[in-house]
């Protein structure tokens, strides 16, 4: 069970902590959504990362990511369901 304070109004999916270090948190606050692909790019739009969201809650081992802004897209059946910005401080 999430609790209450980690879901964001209006979004499918959360992350935390934001910035993050080492890994970061992705959290389907969409039960309708239990299979979700997210996408990390770089500041020059390059693909760094791409993995399956399949749990509620999943944990993703991110210390390859160098410090920097990183934007990151959650697409669902062929669907861009949310985008957004992630802050990696290594």
């Amino acid at each position: 069970m999430v609790s209450p304070d980690l879901e964001s109004a209006g979004e499918v999916v959360s992350f935390y902590p934001n910035p993050f270090t080492t890994s970061i948190n992705v959290v389907i606050n969409d039960p309708s959504q239990n299979k979700a692909e997210l996408k990390v790019f770089n500041i020059l739009g390059e693909e760094v990362l791409n993995t399956t969201l399949i749990q509620q809650v999943n944990t993703i081992e991110a210390s390859n990511l160098s410090s920097g802004i990183y934007t990151y897209k959650v697409i669902s059946n062929n669907k861009t369901l949310q985008t957004g910005r992630l802050i990696s401080q290594q």
